[in-house]
């Protein structure tokens, strides 16, 4: 017999009649319209359910609706605030790959650079613009990428007169161009 939750998805509290043991990616996609996580294995393999559970990247298609409890969730749609930076920070901040003269050298997840929570800065503030507000949001994509590595860059070009070229943005390759100005 379904039941009456209160989820905290995308810093919104929303009300949900399932069963307890629904998966929390049926609730979100089915009762409340989203569209991020998305059905992909089934089997909490393959990632395409992902969303953020108290900072926590869960499957969504394997955590029961019962389970989340006072827990604040985040699909793709809530990213991009202040309170959620968008992940295509990592791509221009930190991810490379790496090669020598003959082969990838960067061939697996575990050494691979990718920004964490306690990385991102206090305040992120992005305007997402909608030129077609009649499609929802199917959230920004691999191809997002590109556009927000120029936007960092001209902003820091804004700030002190450097245009960076090349990502990632590391700390060092930012110091290395201001003393070459």
């Amino acid at each position: 017999m379904p039941q009456s939750f209160t989820l905290n998805v995308n810093g919104k509290d929303q009300s949900v009649a399932v069963e307890p043991d629904s998966m929390l990616l049926y609730a979100l996609r089915n009762n409340l319209g989203l569209h991020g996580p998305k059905f992909g294995c089934g089997l909490a393999e393959c990632g395409a359910c992902t969303v953020v559970l108290d900072g926590n990247a869960i499957r969504s298609c394997s955590t029961p609706v019962s389970a989340v409890g006072q827990a604040k969730v985040i699909t793709l749609e809530g990213l991009g605030t202040s309170e959620n930076p968008h992940p295509l920070l990592s791509r221009t901040l930190h991810e490379e790959v790496t090669f020598d003269r003959a082969h990838v050298t960067s061939r697996d997840w575990t050494g691979y650079p990718i920004l964490r929570f306690s990385e991102i800065p206090d305040r992120i503030d992005l305007v997402l613009v909608n030129n077609r507000p009649e499609y929802p949001s199917y959230g920004a994509g691999e191809p997002a990428a590109w556009p927000t590595a120029a936007v960092i860059s001209n902003a820091v070009f804004d700030a002190i007169g450097v245009r960076l070229r090349q990502t990632p943005f590391r700390p060092e390759q930012v110091k290395a161009a201001m003393t070459s100005i």
